[in-house]
């Protein structure tokens, strides 16, 4: 199934480095560039799932989260990370707030 095109006269943003001044450029992310032993690319995909699964409360701009993560224990966003990162936390339960 070929990726569906949302701005067709749009050209793929490309990497053209830090030396750049392209605003429509890369300075930094080359899908490319391994890290790692896998391309920015492959740890790239999973930081966004990453971030909306573990991090993201599920609210819109029309208002508050809609779920409360264990792992957000404290007032610290640091030692929330920390909570977060912790083997094993991923897969603790995620509370709704309907169940609070």
């Amino acid at each position: 199934m070929a990726p569906t095109s949302y701005f067709p006269n749009v050209n793929k943003i490309e990497y053209e480095g830090p030396g750049s001044d392209n605003p429509l450029a890369y300075t930094y992310y080359d899908e490319n560039k391994t890290v790692a032993g896998k391309t920015m690319k492959e740890h790239f995909r999973f930081a966004v799932a990453y971030w909306h699964s573990f991090c993201g409360g599920s609210s819109d701009p029309f208002g508050a989260a809609t779920r409360v993560f264990t792992w957000d224990k404290t007032s610290d966003p640091v030692e929330n990370a920390k909570f977060r990162l912790w083997p094993g936390r991923l897969h603790a339960p995620v509370q709704h707030q309907d169940e609070a």
